[in-house]
């Protein structure tokens, strides 16, 4: 008589493959997030930090993170007594077809960075109105007048001028400045309530 033995049944192996996809679906997206990251310049673990951006103080494609949309002016002057210079660069309503019959905003801003100065002072001026607007800023003592030549605001709405009183011929005496902004057949004007004293 022959005993069938039955065998005692093989235990199975518990499967660690779902455990395994686990992990690797953790690794992979803690993978991801660290990618996202170093591309936007979150995180510096894997390169270095880039240096740090200071816009330059004329309107260009770098001021307010805004589009270009003239070039500078260079700082020239005019007077009551000859004709003005412009910048050459083309007006926004050209470039970029700016409405000219948007609203224009009066222009505001720091005119001049100090009021007080002597003739080789280096100033910043700065003037914010309608994005696409010229804006120039004039100084008048004794009927003489003297401007930072115009220049179109930036898609921020901002122009800026680097420059000096003696550039532009401005003499010892105190000097009313008046900002004047334009678009299309639009003007407007703002004086500041202080006037630029240049000493001797």
């Amino acid at each position: 008589m022959v005993y069938n033995r039955s065998q005692p049944a093989a235990r199975k192996r518990p499967s660690h493959r779902p455990k395994k996809l686990v992990v690797v679906a953790v690794l992979v997206s803690l993978a991801g997030i660290v990618a996202i990251l170093e591309l936007t310049n979150t995180t510096h673990w894997f390169h270095h930090k880039s240096a740090k951006f200071t816009p330059s103080p004329t309107a260009n494609a770098n001021t307010k993170g805004a589009g270009a949309v003239s070039q500078p002016g260079d700082g020239s002057s005019s007077s009551s007594n000859s004709s003005s210079q412009t910048t050459t660069g083309t007006s926004k309503d050209q470039q970029s077809g700016v409405d000219p019959n948007t609203p224009l905003q009066a222009p505001t801003g720091v005119f001049v960075s100090s009021h007080h100065v002597d003739p080789g002072s280096s100033m910043q001026s700065v003037c914010n109105t309608t994005s696409g607007a010229k804006c120039s800023i004039s100084f008048t003592k004794d009927g003489v007048t003297k401007s930072l030549a115009a220049q179109t605001t930036d898609a921020g709405g901002s122009t800026y001028w680097p420059w000096q009183p003696k550039d532009i011929g401005l003499t010892p005496g105190s000097w009313t400045i008046t900002a004047t902004a334009t678009l299309g057949s639009q003007t407007k004007t703002a004086s500041d309530a202080s006037p630029l004293e240049v000493s001797q």
